[in-house]
């Protein structure tokens, strides 16, 4: 029985240590690339590729902390379902899937 306790209490310290190395990197990855559930403002498309159907790219820029990135259209999700910019991703994804 004691030997669970301590086979216990040493995986709750290293899962303690793991969580907190996982928030590190988590944090240094967040700098500078744009996690999947991160709130963005459409800036911009970039000219360049809109000749390139195919990969349409986007600047936009991170609500939280104003960094801006460029991302494919096809990467964005509209946060309100009412706004004229959930139509356009839709057209979008519904073009870009029969094209």
């Amino acid at each position: 029985m004691r030997f669970l306790k301590n086979w216990e209490k040493n995986l709750i310290q290293c899962l303690k240590y793991i969580k907190i190395i996982l928030k590190k990197e988590y944090a240094e990855f967040r700098k500078n690339s744009p996690p999947y559930n991160d709130t963005f403002e459409l800036l911009a498309f970039l000219p360049d590729d809109i000749k390139n159907y195919q990969t349409i790219r986007v600047k936009v820029r991170r609500t939280d902390d104003n960094k801006f990135f460029t991302l494919r259209l096809d990467e964005l999700k509209a946060a309100d379902e009412e706004s004229s910019n959930y139509s356009l991703l839709e057209v979008y994804t519904s073009w870009a899937v029969n094209y």
